[in-house]
């Protein structure tokens, strides 16, 4: 991704490489088309997940009007049972295809309460990309 000396990424679904902002700028500009595009790919990637196919979502393709009436918003509280099997050794697929590579620790919630937060594996590396540019490039503008 480097070229010389300056980050340059990748939007998806184009084929070069761009600078930070103009990275920022084409994800911000086809937010619809984009969000659309990272449901596809995480329902596809993770189709027989234990959370999908405990609320009815099989085989990955799905549009946005289904995956919000079968997956409603939901507290942290609702899906703690399944979140605390994982520390526990418990291998299943609940929420990722991908293992889950770290457990971070919450500092206290504004509930007073510390969370545990799954990162899968290869997806950290995409948030910790983001961030290592986001602050010296967005911040600095």
């Amino acid at each position: 991704m480097e070229k010389e000396g300056r980050l340059r990424l990748r939007p998806i679904g184009m084929e070069e490489e761009v600078e930070p902002l103009e990275f920022i700028e084409e994800m911000t500009s086809h937010v619809d088309e984009v969000q659309q595009m990272v449901l596809d790919d995480i329902l596809s990637t993770n189709a027989y997940t234990e959370y999908l196919q405990r609320n009815g979502i099989f085989g990955g393709s799905i549009d946005r009007k289904t995956f919000k009436s079968k997956l409603p918003i939901i507290e942290y509280k609702d899906i703690l049972p399944n979140i605390q099997r994982i520390p526990n050794s418990d291998p299943s697929p609940m929420f990722s295809a991908q293992p889950i590579s770290e457990l971070l620790v919450s500092s206290r919630t504004s509930g007073g309460e510390q969370k545990i937060i799954l990162l899968i594996a290869n997806h950290h590396e995409g948030i910790y990309t983001i961030f290592g540019w986001l602050i010296p490039t967005v911040m600095n503008k």
